[in-house]
């Protein structure tokens, strides 16, 4: 159940940064929205991909010692489409956007940062047991007395019998995904398109058409100048 809790918050947060793309995108026109919808797609992808995930491991605990339960694969399919925007230019040759919009995009990204690290945290059998029964095969005594009561040999070799349960680590009988790598490839690529963001909110306040074009062609060094750009500009 706790993991199904990060499963919603992971959900929620899903929801969150997709209104907050949504806003951003609302009035934003040129080169600079077309590559954030791409970038953002590809943010929003990933955090779908990490829910599922987190989904299928709270499925497979629960479960246990059954089969995890997945979804039908058409109903993944429309989770990643209801996280996705959509762009069509109306206003061709036109650049602009509302900064206080973008930055409310980037607050968004900020605050979820810590999210998914304690999402991947949290997906974890360490230190979880289960009682556990194996098949075993028939003892010497067994087989003995199988023989006596005219079972043929090699039915008798064939045979196998349940343990008594015992205590085992989790972890011996399944194994759930480690998000950490996952975690961290997330967060590094949502942060660098807040970073990002940011910067094009800032020039765009500016006037700054020097460096709107700088940041169109080098989307990498946006980093640098968001490091000095305070949240309110």
């Amino acid at each position: 159940e706790e993991i199904r809790g990060v499963g919603r918050r992971v959900s929620e947060a899903t929801t969150t940064r997709l209104d907050a793309a949504r806003a951003a995108l609302d009035g934003w026109h040129g080169r600079h929205a077309a590559a954030f919808v791409e970038r953002v797609n590809a943010v929003l992808e990933a955090m779908v991909t990490f829910q599922l995930t987190v989904e299928e491991a709270a499925s497979a605990c629960s479960s246990f010692p059954g089969d995890a339960v997945r979804d039908p694969s058409f109903v993944d399919g429309y989770a990643y489409q209801g996280a996705r925007i959509h762009h069509s230019e109306d206003r061709p040759g036109t650049s602009s956007a509302y900064p206080d919009r973008l930055r409310a995009y980037a607050t968004a990204s900020a605050e979820q940062a810590g999210v998914f690290g304690a999402a991947a945290g949290a997906v974890t059998i360490d230190g979880l047991t289960a009682d556990v029964a194996t098949l075993r095969p028939l003892t010497a005594d067994e087989r003995q007395e199988h023989r006596a009561n005219g079972v043929p040999n090699f039915e008798i070799q064939e045979i196998r019998v349940w343990t008594d349960h015992v205590p085992v680590a989790v972890s011996e009988v399944f194994g759930l995904p480690d998000l950490d790598g996952e975690a961290t490839t997330l967060v590094s690529d949502s942060d660098g398109l807040a970073d990002w963001v940011t910067a094009v909110a800032f020039a765009f306040e500016k006037h700054d058409d020097g460096l709107l074009q700088l940041l169109a062609d080098h989307p990498e060094i946006a980093g640098y100048f968001a490091d000095g750009i305070s949240p309110d500009g």
